[in-house]
């Protein structure tokens, strides 16, 4: 019998009983579906090829599922036959002849030699020093461990003093053993269990299973009667399940695509099989698309699952424009449109948008809808409007005075106070994208390439557009100027949502280096110039911790000399930025504990920020609407 690839279903829509998941209206034959079915994609799952030789080494400290054992120079290793057979030839031969039991090493190899290739059998690595490496490479000759001897031969080659040993990857290691394991369960070698679902059966090994999954382990482990069947029946498991989850035990992978990914989510989700999950939820973050991403947040809703219903909220709202374009936005119900057009959140240049996508709903079903769309029309910001688009929303027939849905743009605008339009008066919030990437000045080279030209430029990231494969389409668009002089090689960080802006040169010379700082205010569309450094600095990093600005680092001109042992701290105030004193870097050897944790938290706060090429970058949360640009 050989390897059963999991089925793929030609649907990919997420269906469920009740009101939880939308459901697709049909948008082509069966055949025009079939031909447009994306293709798959390999995903591995590299943290469960970790937990499943974790697991095969607390099977073996726990004395279960053992069904070998070695005897040498008076001592009794036992062992599982699996994983030995799957780097050593001499143990492969031995499961494919089915002698288990006492295997007798007396004069092949030493205790040292068979204990390093234990080792390596269970966890992908040993200790091979100089002295021991030719008792290891003997042991490996003779039992057939073609990797380890290659190891051995590596440590013994005669190299120059200055050249360090390359280390062993034990990741790449388990890999390599656990594609060993799954090339004997490809073979039919050490099958030990029958496995009957619906009808169908699957032979495979008892202690692999046990080893990648946690219903397997209770099941063979546990004293169940199921632990000592030859077959054994799984009533609640269907034809599709045991498909679907055998390769991957074998293996960590999966082959998913839209057409599969919510068939095997479910599948997995009574199980807990956590590995298959992980690799799910991971297919759903790379790959979400407006065409898919209800059909996800259904899923996440039906089986409430918070991780995955964020991931597919944040892409909705995030692509609110593309996202009311397709077919299945028609079918969401009132409650889950009012959720998402309610959302501060709600990624819209323009309120009108929002106010199309609930006349479109409406008109999907309009004899059924109308009763409750004056309860959506009220998520419409009206007092975001300009006076050109509030007469083409009086200009539509469900918005007549006769309609509810005209009482409602009534008491909407009603609610602005009198006199002049403030941003902070209304009683609406302006929609806030939920983060957007900014590149602040830099420089750049002139079109015949003669000169570099520093820049003034704040530009933020107003759409990502997939492409083919990896590929990622960025559309930036004007946000604001820096308010005095054009920055390059400065450094920028964002604490509470406002944007601070460091130092940097403003030209080219030695003296052209800045110590001034600015910050800008997204909310209000306002630059602040703020106290100066101490000292003038290009070149340097600024990261954020526990409200505190830290500079790290820097020249104090254009001599690429940096600056010993620099490091400030800022401390953000209401109206300025308070200077604290440098820190002092403590003697390494005094404080070896305290120093290295400090920079350890310095560098998780810096996550997610880059510098390149004189240019800055950094994440913020907020864009008002106004800076973009039509």
């Amino acid at each position: 019998m050989s390897c059963m690839e999991p089925p793929y279903t030609e649907s990919g829509v997420f269906s469920s009983e009740g009101d939880a998941a939308p459901k697709r209206k049909p948008t082509g034959t069966p055949d025009q579906e079939k031909e447009s079915s994306p293709e798959h994609k390999l995903l591995l799952n590299t943290d469960y090829v970790e937990s499943f030789f974790s697991s095969l080494c607390q099977l073996r400290e726990q004395c279960l599922l053992l069904d070998l054992c070695v005897a040498l120079e008076g001592r009794l290793y036992q062992a599982h036959s699996l994983p030995l057979a799957a780097i050593s030839t001499f143990f492969t031969k031995i499961l494919e002849q089915g002698q288990l039991g006492v295997v007798d090493l007396e004069g092949k190899v030493t205790c040292s030699g068979w204990e390093c290739i234990l080792d390596f059998a269970y966890e992908g690595q040993f200790e091979v020093r100089t002295e021991t490496a030719e008792e290891v490479l003997r042991a490996a000759e003779a039992l057939g461990a073609c990797r380890v001897a290659a190891l051995c031969k590596r440590c013994l080659e005669p190299t120059p003093k200055e050249y360090h040993k390359e280390e062993v990857v034990v990741s790449e290691e388990r890999l390599q053993n656990l594609k060993g394991i799954q090339e004997l369960y490809r073979r039919g070698v050490g099958w030990d269990v029958e496995l009957q679902a619906a009808g169908a059966f699957f032979k495979v090994h008892r202690v692999a299973l046990a080893a990648g999954s946690d219903f397997f382990r209770g099941m063979f482990t546990s004293g169940m009667k199921e632990a000592h069947q030859d077959t054994v029946s799984l009533s609640t498991f269907s034809s599709v399940d045991l498909p679907l989850f055998t390769p991957f035990i074998y293996s960590g992978s999966l082959l998913l695509g839209w057409d599969n990914v919510f068939e095997v989510t479910q599948a997995a989700l009574p199980y807990q099989l956590a590995g298959i999950l992980q690799l799910c939820y991971q297919f759903f973050r790379e790959e979400m698309s407006p065409e898919h991403c209800l059909d996800v947040l259904a899923l996440a809703e039906a089986y409430s699952l918070p991780e995955l219903r964020r991931e597919a909220e944040d892409f909705i709202l995030r692509n609110i424009k593309e996202v009311v374009q397709v077919p299945k936005f028609q079918d969401l119900g009132a409650d889950q449109l009012v959720a998402l057009l309610s959302h501060d959140a709600l990624y819209t240049t323009m309120e009108m948008e929002v106010f199309q996508a609930v006349l479109r709903w409406v008109d999907e079903d309009r004899e059924t809808r109308l009763p409750q769309a004056a309860r959506v029309m009220k998520c419409v910001r009206f007092p975001l409007m300009t006076n050109r688009e509030l007469r083409q929303v009086i200009a539509a027939d469900l918005m007549a005075p006769s309609e509810k849905c005209y009482k409602v743009l009534e008491a909407s605008l009603l609610s602005v106070p009198k006199g002049p339009s403030v941003l902070s008066q209304l009683p609406c919030r302006v929609r806030t994208p939920g983060q957007a990437l900014v590149i602040v000045g830099g420089d750049s080279l002139t079109r015949n390439f003669s000169s570099r030209v520093p820049s003034r430029d704040v530009w933020f990231t107003h759409r990502f557009i997939s492409g083919i494969g990896l590929v990622k389409h960025i559309e930036w668009r004007a946000l604001s100027s820096l308010p005095d002089v054009p920055r390059f090689r400065h450094a920028v960080a964002v604490l509470d949502n406002v944007l601070y802006v460091f130092g940097g040169n403003h030209f080219y010379g030695k003296e052209d280096v800045l110590k001034s700082v600015v910050r800008y205010d997204p909310l209000r569309g306002t630059w602040e110039k703020l106290a100066d450094m101490q000292e003038r600095h290009n070149y340097f990093q600024a990261v954020c911790l526990r409200g505190l600005i830290y500079v790290l680092g820097g020249n104090a001109d254009n001599s690429n000399t940096p600056v010993p042992g620099h490091r400030g701290v800022l401390r953000p105030c209401k109206e300025h930025l308070e200077i604290r004193a440098p820190l002092a870097r403590p003697p390494l050897r005094a404080r070896r504990g305290h120093l290295e944790w400090w920079d350890l938290r310095l560098r998780r706060a810096a996550r997610g920020y880059t510098m390149f090429s004189g240019i800055s970058s950094i994440t913020i949360r907020w864009l008002a609407p106004r800076h973009s640009l039509p």
